[in-house]
């Protein structure tokens, strides 16, 4: 279940572009990216956790330790990046 303590609404700020991930993440933390164009970065010590990129879209990129993704390569994502509307 994701609260309100572990889910990241950017859509709701106007001028967050950027997210950044970074140390150990535990648990579920889900982030909304909205409609413009996003970054979200992760390090590669995420720990045990799973990140869910709720409407990452063309527009938005993930960027996890030295790799960038986007929405034509999500597949190559880790596994512990969930895409539920991608």
């Amino acid at each position: 279940m994701i609260t309100e303590a572990n889910f990241i609404p950017l859509s709701d700020l106007e001028d967050v572009e950027t997210i950044t991930f970074n140390g150990r993440m535990k648990g579920k933390t889900a982030v909304e990216s909205g409609k413009g164009k996003d970054v979200i970065e992760v390090n590669r010590q995420s720990g045990k956790c799973k990140l869910i990129l709720e409407d990452f879209n063309k527009k938005d990129t993930l960027i996890v330790g030295d790799e960038t993704f986007t929405i034509d390569n999500i597949d190559d994502a880790p596994k512990f990046i969930k895409f539920p509307n991608a």
